[in-house]
Formats: structure tokens, C-alpha cells, sequence
């Protein structure tokens, strides 16, 4: 009885024994594969060459045609809206210019609850 079983498995290895290499090949090539990318580096380059992110980037150009210094662009603070100059700001707001001139300067904490910010010269 035993004997007949061990000649049973013997001739079923016999048999099946590409498959049996094959199963091996494949067992000994996905563990390679586990200890070389299990450096927590290596598969972040590879996740990270995987993911797209879009960069972006918004650029606002003012243009305005007038005489003399273009002005400076100023944004409120709370509102995020950009002002072509300090004076166009004040009159949209309806605040003081030199209120807001003086607080762009540092010299008053805020003009009527608002803060503002200078971002640069308007492109002429």
C-alpha cells in the first residue's frame, strides 16, 4: 500500500514536472522582485513617475492705456479682488485714497475693515 503511493506521486511528478519548474521559476523571480523594490525609494521613483500632477500656474497681465506711471496693483485682502491702481480700488471700494495710500504705507492697520496688499507695478 505504501509502495503503491509513493510510485502514484512519483509518476505524478514525472509527469508534471515542467510544471513544477515553471511554478518554481515564477516563485523565485516574484520574491527577487519583492527584495529589490522593497526599498521604500526605489518605488516611490517609480509610483512618483506613474502620477501625473498638471502644474498650474495663472498669470494675469493688466493693460491700460493712460499717460504717466501705470500704477500698482493692489488686491483686497478679504475678497481677493485685484485693483489696477490704488485709486481705482479706493473708488470701487468707496473708500478715502489717502486712507488707503496710508495703509499700503503701514501707517493705518486697515481701511474700513479691509486689508490690502501691494503686487507690483501694472505692465504699461
Amino acid at each position: 500500500m505504501f509502495k503503491d503511493r509513493y510510485e502514484k506521486v512519483k509518476l505524478h511528478l514525472r509527469e508534471n514536472k515542467k510544471y513544477y519548474f515553471i511554478g518554481a521559476g515564477c516563485f523565485v523571480a516574484g520574491a527577487t522582485t519583492v527584495l529589490v523594490f522593497r526599498r521604500a525609494d526605489i518605488v516611490t521613483k517609480n509610483v512618483s513617475l506613474l502620477s501625473y500632477k498638471p502644474v498650474q500656474s495663472n498669470t494675469v497681465i493688466v493693460s491700460l492705456a493712460r499717460r504717466g506711471h501705470p500704477g500698482n496693483l493692489v488686491r483686497c485682502v478679504e475678497t481677493g479682488e485685484v485693483f489696477a491702481s490704488q485709486n481705482r480700488a479706493a473708488q470701487a471700494l468707496g473708500l478715502g485714497a489717502g486712507n488707503l495710500a496710508n495703509h499700503l504705507n503701514a501707517k493705518l492697520p486697515h481701511v474700513k475693515g479691509l486689508h490690502f496688499e501691494r503686487m507690483g507695478e501694472a505692465v504699461a
